[in-house]
């Protein structure tokens, strides 16, 4: 019923969001929605795990055995999730607090789960959004991962 558009281009965030593809519901941009985007793109890079390698702007903090914080920076914006693994060390949750749509500062988690083999890589191919609401999880997405493509370099395939 719903189509949504994620964009961060050029340090700028937006959300794009359609009734039947036809009837714009949201179209909203800003500060807010520059973090919550930024967020959005670091949080799916569980697909893209090369994103998640240490640079300048991204550094991680162990916690625990089974925790650690990861930091990003880009331009203005800092950025961090408290990210969970499993004993496989496998990514299974990142929390951090980010804005629900242009109002609250309201506390987020991703869950990745059923990890497959592709393109070589192991990654999750179930994943869940909530926000965290008075204590309570409120699920409003879930994603089932059935096919992924990766450009991956002649240098780098066996």
């Amino acid at each position: 019923m719903f189509t949504a558009i994620d964009k961060f281009v050029n340090g700028s965030g937006n959300l794009n969001v359609k009734l039947f593809s036809v009837y714009k519901m949201v179209d909203a941009k800003g500060e807010k929605y520059d973090q919550g985007e930024l967020l959005r793109w670091l949080g799916e890079s569980a697909w893209f795990p090369t994103n998640l390698l240490p640079t300048e702007n991204l550094r991680w903090e162990a916690v625990d055995d089974q925790t650690a914080n990861l930091h990003y920076q880009y331009q203005n914006l800092h950025l961090q999730y408290k990210v969970r693994f499993n004993a496989a060390g496998e990514l299974v949750s990142c929390e951090t607090r980010r804005y629900m749509g242009d109002k609250s500062l309201e506390s987020w988690i991703g869950r990745f789960s059923n990890y497959q083999e592709i393109n070589g890589m192991l990654l999750p191919t179930r994943v869940e959004g909530a926000w965290i609401l008075k204590g309570e999880e409120k699920p409003y997405a879930r994603f089932e991962v059935t096919c992924l493509e990766h450009d991956i370099p002649e240098a780098f395939r066996s």
